[in-house]
């Protein structure tokens, strides 16, 4: 019987090393993606996340300030607004889990402040969120694959902070170029429940 080419332990090495070129490479291409083509896709993703059952289901969601080159989750700011949620934003901190704040809780609105990051984060004025309260949890990557795993921006702040929002519904949102075969997974890295793009929804076998 042929043996395969690389022992556990070497794999191991090789996965960390795939992650860090796909990184590059995503960026890259989703760097490249002119303002009108990302503002189509943003709401062509929108409203099939609003589509979810999770998400019509939802009391509480937690979103994420989009950057510049990334879907952009205004629209699903304004429903969950417009309809009454209460909406947490993340903070990033210097631990290894990220913190959520209320930007809308019980209708009242907090403030936010540009943080080192160059996008939006509540103030301290906003009370802390309890993760494990949260009903859906809309995640961002740099790649998505259709088992659920994802490629993230390499702090494993999400997926640290994801095993503590232990009822909440994942959801990936990303363009379709995001997409790709097999994302290199590790031990640490936490799956997501549905993906959503601007051409399909994927739910992962074990979604909520």
């Amino acid at each position: 019987m042929a043996e395969l080419p690389y022992s556990d332990d070497a794999l191991s090495l090789l996965r960390p090393r795939a992650k860090v070129l796909l990184r590059k490479r995503m960026r890259q291409l989703r760097g490249t993606l002119p303002a009108e083509a990302r503002n189509r896709r943003s709401a062509a993703i929108a409203a099939r996340v609003l589509a979810l059952p999770c998400w019509q289901a939802a009391r509480s969601v937690a979103l994420y300030a989009s950057m510049p080159d990334e879907f952009d989750t205004r629209a699903l700011l304004d429903d969950a607004v417009a309809r009454g949620l209460d909406v947490a934003l993340p903070v990033v901190g210097e631990g290894r889990v990220l913190s959520f704040r209320w930007l809308v809780r019980g209708g009242q609105r907090f403030p936010t402040a540009v943080s080192a990051f160059g996008i939006d984060e509540p103030t301290e004025e906003a009370p802390e969120v309890d993760l494990a309260t949260l009903d859906v949890v809309i995640v961002p990557a740099l790649a998505m694959d259709p088992r659920g795993h994802r490629l993230g921006f390499g702090r494993a702040l999400y997926d640290n902070t994801l095993v503590l929002m232990t009822r909440a519904a994942r959801v990936a949102t990303v363009f379709a170029f995001q997409m790709i075969a097999e994302v290199p997974n590790e031990a640490h890295d936490q799956r997501v429940h549905f993906i959503v793009t601007d051409e399909d929804t994927y739910r992962v076998d074990d979604a909520p």
